[in-house]
């Protein structure tokens, strides 16, 4: 896949930054925004546009071209991830602001209009939404500390159906294949958790990355689905080690959605990567 993924960096003073970078690596290059602490990127189906939320005053969740350009805020409020509808003219927004008092999901037109919530008549927290083409959106909802389920529903919030049971671990951060065939997710606990997709139903569970060895602490989050659909991007946190010196560092990885070798595409960056978007 030719397109560039999307993602977070901590760029010095300049805080929290959009770049871009190939899945197969080189030098990375930063969108040029005028907002400042952008994170939670989103790339639209076609990759002619951007969402994401910037945390610096107004703040909000802005739309963009893919280069950066004629920025429209569409949202106020604070955003925990963002998704874009199949045919890209609506946004759904995992945020704490929904008004709840508990995390909510709300939709909104690219253009900014049409706000409303769709999960506000549920009793349990709703964040990180993805929308899937056939009009479902997966959500992760907390329950307590780092234990989570993964929930589907019709995207006007009916028939919500629970496809993936935590238990005493945490399933989250969902994400649909681009013909919604597939859906990839975290699992584990802290210090260990793996990228696994099902079928839509919950069914067929596969590994994509590895199980860490014992001793080894390996966090793989946030899985993206590349265009084809025949790769993913997620984000892995480990201990990097040069000599007695060691430290947790991020970076952003790719494996075929089948699994395999995981190959880095921001090991030649000072800080590394989070939240990748394809």
């Amino acid at each position: 896949d030719s397109r560039p993924i999307v993602y977070v960096r901590l760029d010095g003073a300049s805080g929290w930054r959009l770049y871009r970078a190939t899945a197969t690596g080189g030098t990375p290059t930063p969108l040029n925004v005028a907002q400042r602490e952008t994170v939670y990127p989103a790339v639209s189906p076609d990759g002619s546009r951007i969402a994401f939320m910037s945390e610096a005053e107004p703040g909000g969740v802005y739309v963009t071209a893919a280069d950066g350009s004629a920025a429209l805020r569409v949202y106020v409020g604070r955003a925990e991830h963002i998704a874009w509808s199949a045919d890209g003219t609506r946004l759904a927004i995992g945020t704490p602001d929904g008004g709840t008092g508990h995390g909510e999901i709300l939709i909104v037109g690219a253009d900014g209009t049409g706000l409303h919530s769709i999960t506000a008549a549920l009793d349990f927290d709703a964040y990180h939404p993805s929308w899937s083409p056939t009009g479902r959106i997966a959500f992760t909802s907390r329950e307590f500390g780092f234990v989570s389920d993964i929930y589907t529903m019709a995207d006007d919030g009916s028939d919500v159906r629970l496809i993936i049971e935590g238990g005493r671990y945490a399933a989250r951060d969902p994400a649909w294949s681009p013909d919604g065939t597939r859906l990839a997710f975290a699992f584990g606990n802290f210090g260990g958790s793996s990228i696994f997709t099902v079928d839509p139903d919950g069914n067929d569970r596969r590994r994509v990355t590895p199980e860490p060895e014992w001793g080894f602490s390996l966090t793989d989050l946030g899985p993206a689905w590349s265009p084809s659909g025949q790769w993913i991007a997620f984000q892995r946190e480990r201990g990097v080690c040069e000599g007695t010196q060691c430290e947790l560092r991020t970076d952003v990885f790719v494996v075929r959605a089948d699994g395999g070798e995981v190959r880095e595409v921001t090991g030649g960056s000072p800080w590394g990567g989070v939240r990748p978007s394809w």
